[in-house]
């Protein structure tokens, strides 16, 4: 991902964050950025297509009643279905566009959506329907008001994950009915500011009491039997952005009961991993941000390794690390004491 200025070797959690901060690294994030670059561009092609005024307005009105309902179909349909996990070839796509956000609702890295899905889903809900109505100009407004809609959206969604109360009545509403999707029941209030269409399609509850609580709120249904049956999600594992390549080994001898694998990192470099299942909790995380001067750790043993991934140990300082681990002096497996830790190349 691209960091500079603010978010340069920054982690933002929400949860810790005051207005003043969430305005800052909300228009100093990339996305955003480019978000008001094509907004700017189409109005520029607007203004240079421009044949009138009634196509404008007509495209205009049709963009900004049309991208709530679009936003409820996607989330609710394509983002809360069970089919993109399902294939090796969306399952990552998947994981950073709403997974992760659901498994940690108040990163702000995971929070925005990815620009290679949104971009091409607003340019296909606006365009079309805009030049119908009014040719090049329309199709051009029609597309930047869709960007606008999308930023606007995002900042309330951010605002919604604040842990503060917000002053308007209006903002204090929304943000309740959105909590309540993220913590109490993810198969309702799809919406994020505008929740007619949870009211016309009957997914729309006022107060959590009236849903009961949902055990695959923070999965959204992406359960310990779907991990086994499709492991693709939870065995993505990326460094500075690059996916980690894994390849299966036979059993290990002094572990036959476990899953044997050779990870290989981005620099070249190997070693070997057990595990039961991809499907234990530490295995499917947000993004991490390491901050300067730490080190993110993570054990052999995957599903027993107490290490950087539980957010109660996370990153190493540098200077808390003493020295490297040579010989296994204690285990579990009486066959594993005394051996060498296998080195890395």
């Amino acid at each position: 991902m691209v960091r500079w200025g603010f978010w340069r070797n920054r982690t933002h959690n929400l949860a810790r964050m005051s207005l003043g901060d969430l305005v800052v690294a909300f228009f100093s994030y990339y996305a955003v950025l480019v978000y008001l670059g094509f907004a700017a561009a189409a109005l520029w092609l607007t203004a240079l297509w421009f044949e009138g005024w009634l196509p404008l307005f007509a495209a205009g009105v049709f963009a900004a009643v049309v991208y709530p309902l679009a936003w409820y179909l996607i989330h609710r349909w394509v983002l809360h279905g069970q089919y993109l996990y399902r294939s090796q070839l969306t399952a990552k796509v998947w994981k950073r566009i709403h997974f992760d956000h659901h498994q940690d609702p108040h990163n702000l890295v995971v929070l925005f959506g990815a620009l290679y899905t949104t971009i091409p889903a607003i340019a296909l809900v606006t365009i079309p329907v805009g030049y119908l109505i009014g040719g090049e100009s329309a199709a051009a407004l029609a597309f930047a008001i869709g960007i606008f809609s999308t930023v606007f959206y995002e900042f309330c969604h951010c605002v919604q994950h604040l842990n503060t109360t917000p002053k308007t009545a209006f903002m204090r509403q929304v943000k309740k009915y959105h909590l309540a999707h993220h913590f109490h029941n993810e198969q309702g209030n799809f919406g994020i500011t505008n929740y007619l269409w949870d009211r016309l399609f009957g997914t729309f509850y006022p107060e959590p009491k009236l849903r009961p609580k949902s055990a695959t709120v923070f999965n959204i249904g992406y359960t310990d039997e779907m991990a086994q049956r499709y492991p693709w999600v939870a065995a993505l594992l990326f460094v500075n952005g690059v996916q980690v390549e894994r390849t299966a080994l036979p059993p290990d001898a002094a572990a036959a009961d476990l899953k044997h694998y050779r990870e290989t990192l981005p620099n070249g470099r190997s070693y070997e991993i057990v595990e039961i299942s991809d499907a234990h909790f530490l295995d499917i995380l947000p993004e991490t941000l390491v901050e300067p001067g730490h080190y993110f750790v993570m054990g052999d043993h995957r599903d027993a390794s107490n290490d950087s991934r539980n957010p109660e140990f996370g990153a190493i300082a540098l200077e808390a690390i003493e020295d490297r681990a040579s010989v296994i002096w204690l285990s579990s497996n009486w066959r594993r004491i005394g051996k060498n830790v296998q080195p890395t190349p």
